[in-house]
């Protein structure tokens, strides 16, 4: 298993004042401290949706409907944020980004108490 991450939180390329750069993600030297949660099957009952949040933009109509193939929206989240996790519309957890055999998922580092969902 292949695991990568942000380094320190913080991606090798963040941008520039010359304009957006590709973020690379270092690889992860250690190992996980749990193993990954596996995807729940389609037909499972018990499922529930869950959604990861990079961020937010707000684009005008004219905007969104004028997008061309190479456009870059900018969202409101600094890169070095955590993203958040939300189960059935609710913020449960943040976390970092990571690659696992070469999918995108989420290490949990904060777990967000059910007071506060």
């Amino acid at each position: 298993m292949t695991n990568e991450h942000l380094s320190e939180r913080t991606p090798t390329n963040a941008g520039s004042a010359t304009g957006p750069t590709p973020c690379r993600w270092e690889p992860f030297d250690g190992e996980p401290a749990v193993r990954p949660v596996e995807t729940a099957r389609s037909d499972d009952p018990t499922a529930v949706p869950v959604r990861i949040e990079f961020g937010r933009a707000r684009l005008r109509r004219d905007e969104a409907q004028s997008l061309r193939l190479g456009d870059i929206v900018a969202l409101d989240n600094p890169a070095t944020d955590l993203v958040g996790v939300y189960a059935d519309g609710r913020l449960v957890a943040r976390g970092e980004p990571v690659v696992v055999d070469g999918r995108i998922g989420v290490r949990v580092v904060e777990l967000i108490s059910p007071m506060e969902r």
